[in-house]
């Protein structure tokens, strides 16, 4: 009776062990990995009022990312940029053009209280040292904390505004 109770035990793992095998290989690869990312810009560094809030959603197959840049208290905007620093938190080059979409530099905004860009970046949006390398690398610099969206502006040519992706 226990050798009969023992083979069920044994025969009930191994069918939940393969349901569960079976479950993991029909999700999308990386579906449990976060796809959704922000930052919040301030002026901390520059004294500057503005404020801004960036949203990043990578689609389920990895081939795009949607956006959606919104600010407020911000005058004379010219561009802004995602910019990939060597460490968490500091400082870096453009690797994708958010506001205009592309070089050069705009007309500067006059004074922006809203969204003032949203868009879908693509592998072939990728610039500086991130060019002609694919989507998958931008997002795993996303994941390790190092991008920031930068928000230029005339009185500000560095940036006047700032916000860590994550």
């Amino acid at each position: 009776m226990r050798g009969l109770r023992a083979l069920i035990v044994l025969a009930s793992i191994a069918a939940l062990t393969v349901g569960l095998l079976a479950v993991q290989a029909s999700a999308s690869p990386g579906s449990h990995m976060k796809s959704t990312f922000k930052a919040h810009l301030d002026g901390d560094s520059t004294g500057s009022r503005g404020q801004g809030q960036a949203i990043f959603k990578l689609s389920k197959d990895g081939s795009e990312i949607h956006y959606k840049l919104n600010v407020a208290n911000i005058d004379e905007i010219t561009m802004v940029h995602i910019h990939l620093a060597d460490e968490p938190g500091g400082n870096g080059p453009p690797v994708v053009w958010l506001y205009p979409d592309a070089p050069p530099q705009a007309a500067p905004s006059g004074r922006v209280n809203g969204t003032l860009a949203e868009g879908t970046i693509t592998a072939d949006s990728l610039v500086g040292p991130l060019a002609g390398e694919s989507l998958e690398d931008l997002v795993n610099a996303f994941r390790g904390g190092l991008t920031y969206v930068n928000v230029h502006t005339v009185d500000h040519a560095g940036g006047e505004i700032r916000g860590d992706i994550s």
